[in-house]
């Protein structure tokens, strides 16, 4: 199963820290202090079940131990992998800086509400209108061409320079993550990360 899966060095490992910062197609969307350390960057799908528990399980633990504390900067990217996906990860990107990871957050928690079997956007836009995106908005965001290519790109940017071809997908350094991992697992990689940076302790017992 993907949670088995063990940390692997990710392709051509020695450019990995530099793709790692080579700018995606669209502007980041950041958590956590811009000068940390250590960058978590996760690549995920909002219809993916594994991404859903990933973030709602796993992440917060580390939200709380790593990013809220200045240790590591949290990077989130969309890597749609079907068109209702596509759809949710073009209005979270309308919605103002500071409202995109909450609204990343509810769709996770709330997966089973908007994810319907026959694309019908309604349930995915009344989340939209509570997180301050409705009516028109909504639907010229759901329209923008420009937004959903640039989207798009972004997968392309993942699997061509980054070797990326699932989700979730979690890259720390040269370390690259695959599947569900546990608190445990992402402590570990992310203590030893810390500690190649410099960092004398990466987290308080």
């Amino acid at each position: 199963p993907a949670s088995a899966v063990k940390p692997e060095p990710a392709a051509k490992a020695s450019e990995q820290s530099s793709r790692q910062q080579q700018p995606a197609p669209l502007p980041d969307r950041i958590l956590g202090d811009p000068k940390a350390p250590v960058t978590l960057l996760e690549y995920a799908s909002l219809t993916c079940i594994h991404c859903a528990t990933l973030n709602n399980e796993v992440m917060p633990v580390i939200k709380k131990e790593y990013i809220d504390t200045g240790k590591v900067r949290y990077i989130y990217r969309d890597f749609p992998l079907d068109g209702l996906a596509l759809k949710a990860a073009m209005l979270g990107r309308c919605l103002p800086e500071q409202r995109y990871h909450g609204f990343i957050d509810t769709l996770f928690q709330q997966r089973e509400q908007w994810l319907t079997a026959d694309g019908d956007l309604t349930p995915l836009k009344q989340l939209a209108a509570l997180a301050g995106l409705g009516g028109k908005k909504a639907e010229a965001c759901l329209n923008d061409k420009a937004l959903e290519e640039g989207l798009l790109l972004q997968r392309l940017h993942a699997s061509n320079q980054l070797k990326i071809d699932a989700t979730p997908a979690l890259l720390v350094g040269d370390t690259l993550l695959r599947g569900e991992k546990s608190v445990e697992t992402l402590r570990e990689v992310l203590d030893k990360a810390l500690a190649k940076a410099g960092t004398s302790k990466s987290r308080k017992h």
